[in-house]
């Protein structure tokens, strides 16, 4: 317990940069663009938010999984086929997503905004969607390897670079400098993400492989499509309801309606993502059924003392 409770103090110190930085953004952007550049940033964000999970495939928690388990058994050449595997399939996937983005961003302009001169908005955010699923591999790699100051370090340098940009981006070149931005940061995520998981190859070079092995690709995609199922049956509801929104009473209520979701949608990936960070890899690398009890028991019973605590400190 104490080493989750101290990993999870760690990661969630990373975390909280990330929170503090969603919370200045949106101060930001709210003082800047008012509700209209605000909502019309959140369905930006929203469509990214299902398109990347699509783009990597649903495949993080199962390299997660399976490079803990690969370490455990201390088989580092099937480690590195497997983020050879995974990492260039959602390259493929990422870009082709991307360019079904670009030749159809009139229609999804369209679709989002209700207004087909926005289609280059939902351009930027196609660019987005492969740098952003690598980087989210990458991170899911780290977890891999139980590396959670790189971890939290990553998740730190980004919500730096979120403020860092978003200020003067915003502020000289109004709605897109804050849609610029949101490339930036993805470009600097990947870039930083790439060097954290460098770290951590191996000192001498694997045998030759191919990119992709194909002996991985059931088990990795196994994995993969319970979890997009699960995650994307809320990302296209959240999509759908404020898309339907937008139609209804427009993009300034929907900026509105981003700054109240937005409350429960940062204290609690705060506390759980912190701690499944490190239980998964765990349980992952466990070799028996009593282990694995052991550490659920725990990781649940520290959520409930934390989501609890947080709980307790909104209602005032």
């Amino acid at each position: 317990m104490r080493r989750l409770i101290r990993s999870t103090a760690l990661l969630g110190i990373g975390s909280a940069a990330t929170v503090v930085a969603a919370i200045l953004r949106s101060k930001v952007l709210a003082t800047l663009l008012g509700p209209q550049g605000t909502g019309l940033l959140a369905q930006l964000s929203t469509l990214t938010a299902v398109l990347v999970p699509l783009a990597t495939l649903g495949l993080g928690n199962g390299v997660t999984a399976m490079i803990a388990a690969a370490r455990a058994r201390g088989d580092a050449f099937l480690v590195k086929r497997v983020r050879s595997t995974a990492l260039t399939l959602s390259w493929l996937v990422g870009l082709g997503l991307a360019l079904l983005a670009a030749l159809a961003s009139p229609w999804l302009a369209d679709a989002l905004f209700h207004d087909r001169t926005k289609a280059w908005v939902v351009l930027a955010g196609a660019l987005t969607v492969p740098l952003s699923a690598i980087a989210s591999l990458r991170v899911s790699v780290l977890q891999g390897y139980e590396a959670v100051k790189s971890m939290a370090k990553l998740n730190a340098i980004i919500a730096a670079a979120t403020i860092v940009t978003i200020l003067p981006l915003a502020w000289f070149f109004g709605l897109r400098g804050a849609v610029a931005a949101l490339v930036v940061v993805a470009a600097i995520y990947l870039v930083v993400s790439g060097r954290m998981v460098a770290r951590q190859s191996l000192p001498q070079p694997p045998p030759p492989h191919p990119r992709i092995d194909r002996t991985l690709l059931r088990p990795l995609l196994r994995y993969g499509t319970s979890a997009l199922l699960v995650g994307l049956s809320s990302t296209l509801t959240l999509l759908i309801l404020r898309s339907a929104l937008v139609a209804k009473l427009g993009l300034g209520p929907n900026g509105i309606y981003q700054v109240c979701v937005g409350i429960s949608g940062l204290y609690m990936p705060l506390i759980l993502n912190s701690i499944t960070a490190i239980v998964w890899p765990q349980i992952a690398g466990h070799a028996t059924d009593e282990e694995t009890n052991v550490t659920m028991r725990e990781a649940l019973r520290l959520a409930v003392l934390l989501q609890t605590l947080a709980a307790g400190a909104m209602l005032p």
